[in-house]
């Protein structure tokens, strides 16, 4: 085999192999404390369409959770998340903490 036509193979091999990879999309939104109510409702729909899957991934480790029961869908985590119920009353956030 002709070393030139070896050099092609490999190049269109990699050109082939990058065209397939999966590339992963992380999202960040931060809120701050004295974040204004328009301001806040505009990133809530924001985050409405990046968790179109019903999953979240974590920033830290890049691990997935599932946003209805918490569970780790993605390693390296292997504990669930806690879950608690989010309303919004009177233009505010309300979560429900146990106890």
């Amino acid at each position: 085999m002709d070393f030139g036509k070896y050099r092609y193979e490999e190049k269109r091999k990699e050109r082939d192999e990058r065209k397939k990879q999966h590339v992963l999309a992380l999202k960040e939104i931060k809120f701050h404390a004295n974040v204004a109510e328009h301001d806040f409702l505009t990133k809530v729909n924001h985050i409405k369409g990046f968790l179109t899957d019903g999953s979240l991934t974590c920033a830290l480790h890049l691990s997935r959770f599932d946003l209805a029961s918490g569970e780790a869908l993605d390693p390296p985590a292997d504990e669930p998340l806690a879950v608690y119920r989010v309303t919004v009353a009177e233009g505010r956030l309300i979560v429900d903490f146990p106890g």
